[in-house]
């Protein structure tokens, strides 16, 4: 009888740290998120700023509208405003993207760990790769976007480089709105 009685509590005891276990993964899957929408706001917010001298001309909407279309395609997440911008202007996107990385090369790196990170959060939430991962990294690869070679970066250090990019990107936007 003790020995069943021990089982049950050893039994009980394994249910709890599980549950334990998945509610601190699913936070820390959601900070990793959180951390990879923090670069692609900061991306945004550099795009938009690089591209108002460029197509200001055509106005403030087609020009926030293109960095927010630039931005959905490096992670390959359009929604429908930006997949339709996408097809009327997919020339233009493919363009600028191609040109930011040669422009801002300090973009490459959180790129790279943001997309790792991405990829990972999405492998460990549902246990699959999804078809479009070497796709994405591809698309990226040939946008001169991505630093080949590596693995994902663990938390701290994906918190670190993030951090430090927002970060650079306001000195980056106070420097663009003092001239």
């Amino acid at each position: 009888m003790k020995i069943i009685i021990i089982s049950i509590i050893l039994l009980a005891v394994c249910v709890c740290f599980k549950l334990i276990i998945k509610t601190s993964k699913k936070s820390l899957l959601r900070q990793m998120l959180e951390y990879v929408d923090m670069v692609k706001v900061t991306l945004y917010k550099i795009f938009r700023d690089d591209l108002s001298d460029k197509y200001g001309a055509k106005g403030k909407d087609f020009y926030t509208k293109l960095a927010a279309a630039m931005v959905n395609e490096i992670f390959s997440d359009h929604t429908e405003e930006s997949q339709g911008f996408l097809s009327e202007y997919g020339a233009v996107v493919v363009k600028e993207l191609a040109e930011i990385g040669r422009k801002y090369p300090d973009i490459k790196r959180p790129i790279t760990d943001a997309l790792r990170v991405k990829i990972q959060v999405e492998f460990m939430d549902s246990d699959t790769m999804s078809d479009s991962t070497n796709k994405i990294f591809q698309k990226v690869i040939e946008y001169g976007l991505f630093i080949e070679g590596g693995e994902a970066p663990n938390p701290d250090s994906f918190k670190n480089v993030v951090d430090e990019f927002a970060e650079s990107y306001q000195k980056f936007g106070e420097r663009i709105h003092d001239n």
